[in-house]
């Protein structure tokens, strides 16, 4: 979920790819027959009415915080993803 509205996916994406995975970067490909949204759109204002939702931090931080745990966990995760 993501604060101030209403934010395109991509721009979600980039600020992503930003905070670490930049040499990674974004392929893009031919839609498949079941990718029928052409935008995609995430925000917080069903959550809000719905749930009683208000974020506790901004995307960023959160985003930034996210990634510190993917870091401190990481060979947790590598070693559970083994099959």
């Amino acid at each position: 979920m993501v604060t101030g509205g209403a934010k395109l996916f991509f721009q979600t994406l980039r600020k992503f790819n930003q905070k670490r995975f930049a040499e990674a970067g974004v392929k893009y490909v031919e839609r498949r027959d079941w990718d029928v949204k052409t935008r995609l759109l995430s925000s917080i204002e069903k959550a809000k009415r719905l749930l009683g939702y208000e974020p506790q931090m901004e995307f960023e931080e959160g985003l930034k915080k996210v990634h510190e745990w993917f870091v401190e966990n990481w060979e947790g995760i590598d070693k559970s993803a083994e099959f």
